[in-house]
């Protein structure tokens, strides 16, 4: 297990924890009753969210029931990522907490080189998708574990979000990863036991 896993894993666990611990103390207090409402978290800065699950009491939910899920806005094809959609995208700027990027889903892309990790433990590549000639730059942070799990993979769905890079004067529209779905064994391999979900 790698050491960006590890620390997500705790985030989401403590996260966890903290939405059990908070559905408890709204039953003591008499402010929920029965199996009313449902509490939610997100991480700050990312679209990991976790939610309870509905129709169940706070007193008997165990951290295990709680679902947490990487939150994607679309799915999206890489034949729609044009000049005209990061002009759009653009509008919703500035981005930052209370205006996060929004969240994409491409399935069935491929990857154009072999997968490179520069700086600390940063993923670079290039993703295609079949039937569409466009070929996009992509950089994961802090996802370079991802580098020997996708080598040589046919095909692997990708959660990212869409930003532009400036190369000799010219803006292109750069794949920043937030996570990796490989094909061939259906493995998530960021978290194992998350899910990725329209």
């Amino acid at each position: 297990m790698h050491d960006i896993n590890i620390e997500l894993e705790k985030i989401i666990h403590d996260m966890r924890r903290g939405i059990l611990t908070a559905g408890i103390e709204l039953v003591a207090k008499g402010l929920v009753a029965g199996t009313w409402g449902n509490i939610s978290a997100r991480i700050a800065k990312s679209s990991w969210i976790a939610i309870t699950p509905s129709g169940r009491d706070y007193p008997t939910m165990k951290e295990e029931d709680i679902v947490s899920e990487l939150n994607v806005d679309a799915k999206i094809s890489f034949s729609e990522i044009s000049p005209k959609f990061i002009r759009i995208l653009d509008q919703f700027a500035p981005f930052g907490p209370g205006n996060m990027r929004p969240v994409f889903l491409s399935e069935d892309v491929s990857l154009v080189y072999p997968p490179k990790i520069v700086g600390t433990n940063h993923l670079v590549t290039c993703f295609k998708q079949n039937g569409n000639e466009k070929v996009f730059d992509a950089i994961g942070f802090n996802l370079g574990y991802f580098a020997d799990s996708i080598k040589g993979k046919c095909l692997v769905d990708i959660v990212y979000t869409i930003e532009t890079l400036v190369k000799d004067g010219k803006s292109y529209p750069q794949i920043r990863i937030k996570d990796i779905l490989v094909k061939n064994n259906q493995t998530h391999l960021a978290t194992q036991t998350e899910t990725i979900r329209e």
